[in-house]
């Protein structure tokens, strides 16, 4: 990966530690003034420590920005002459200036913020210290729009909270721990991930899986919680943003909603050519004929694309086209995956991809043929004649 221009990040993680040992110090100092015969000196104990925490938390949040350029070497970021990592987790974020933020872990004592221009430059680093490039830019963990909000959930864990008061009369004492398991339920039937593609929008929660095409979408709204999708069959899917809003400092604008708006957008003002369809079609063929012969239409060299009459473009543009029938899409990405020059362009298609089962066999297009088999199985499993259109619905 070539030099990325990026903003580096720094805040003083002893300035925290300073502010977190004072300020508990602070507060039993007031709270002994009302017991301890030395008045005086404890105020002035109080007052100190309250200054030195106030100091150390302004000192901590205003970090230092310094321009660098930054290469990724495996799992390593190189930094001028220095080197972080190996790097094991991260992801990204919008920020209120309108740029990115990447956070880079190696856990457990290096982290690393660095702020580029461009979501595409954030999926770059990501993707090229081997994560997975589309957190925090196309793939999203949100709220369902009828979860139950904060308030709400105080309210009933409350009243739980009252009921086992009620029910020790006749029930054990440790029923006065139930009330607990409320937020923990709350949050796992509220919670959904959620990826953006070029192709449509993927959901999974606790209920399951359902993709929707940016075809089946009739519109894409901004309601008070977060983003609304109405589908052609009368159905709405709400989401609820709040959390990433949260999460990246952002309130007037919405990242979700910017993401899934823009691929939306996108997808229906391109209207699906003609492209290879005759060519890609599986048509008659059982699935392992289909499959060789799409390996030999993608095969470099003298029987590639020219003897086929596909052009790599048009194979790539398949691969992404939200309108296209999804067993060409899946046809495009096996007959790519032959070629081992266009692998690493393939997996970054893959991830604008959201259709999950067009993304597997994308990915396993890429690696051995046994792999591929069995993905393009699942795929005809899914939904035979047409792979993946529905999948996890």
């Amino acid at each position: 990966m070539s030099a990325i221009r990026a903003v580096l990040v720094r805040r003083n993680p002893g300035a925290r530690n300073t502010a977190a040992v004072a300020l508990p110090i602070a507060i039993a100092s007031v709270l002994s003034t009302q017991w301890s015969v030395g008045f005086f000196f404890v105020s002035i104990l109080a007052l100190q420590t309250s200054v030195i925490a106030l100091a150390g938390w302004l000192t901590y949040w205003r970090a230092r920005r310094d321009e660098v350029d930054v290469v990724v070497e495996g799992r390593l970021v190189r930094i001028g002459e220095r080197v972080f990592g190996p790097i094991r987790s991260g992801d990204a974020a919008a920020t209120p200036h309108g740029n990115f933020r990447v956070d880079l872990r190696s856990p457990p004592r290096l982290r690393m913020r660095l702020e580029v221009p461009t979501a595409e430059h954030a999926r770059a680093i990501l993707g090229a210290v081997g994560l997975d490039r589309r957190a925090g830019t196309s793939r999203f963990v949100l709220r369902w729009a009828s979860a139950p909000t904060g308030d709400q959930t105080f309210f009933i864990t409350h009243f739980a909270f009252l009921a086992s008061l009620f029910s020790l009369v006749f029930l054990p004492w440790w029923m006065l721990f139930v009330p607990l398991l409320v937020p923990l339920l709350v949050w796992l039937v509220g919670r959904v991930e959620v990826v953006v593609g070029a192709d449509g929008v993927h959901f999974r929660s606790i209920f399951g899986k359902r993709f929707v095409a940016h075809r089946d979408a009739v519109d894409v709204r901004r309601t008070k919680r977060g983003v609304a999708l109405p589908v052609e069959n009368g159905n709405v899917v709400s989401l609820d943003t709040s959390v990433e809003r949260a999460r990246s400092g952002v309130w007037k604008n919405d990242p979700v909603f910017d993401a899934i708006y823009r691929a939306w957008a996108t997808a229906r003002s391109t209207a699906s050519g003609s492209g290879p369809v005759a060519i890609l079609a599986r048509g008659s063929r059982s699935t392992r004929d289909w499959i060789a012969a799409l390996r030999q239409i993608g095969a470099a060299g003298d029987g590639g694309y020219r003897v086929a009459a596909v052009d790599e473009r048009e194979l790539f543009g398949v691969v992404g086209d939200a309108h296209a029938p999804s067993e060409l899409r899946v046809a495009a990405a096996i007959a790519l995956g032959a070629n081992v020059d266009h692998a690493p362009r393939l997996r970054v298609a893959a991830d604008d991809v959201a259709d999950p089962v067009v993304r597997r066999v994308a990915l396993a297009a890429t690696e051995d043929e046994s792999a591929l088999a069995v993905e393009v199985e699942n795929a005809l499993a899914v939904s035979p004649g047409s792979p993946g259109r529905r999948a996890g619905a």
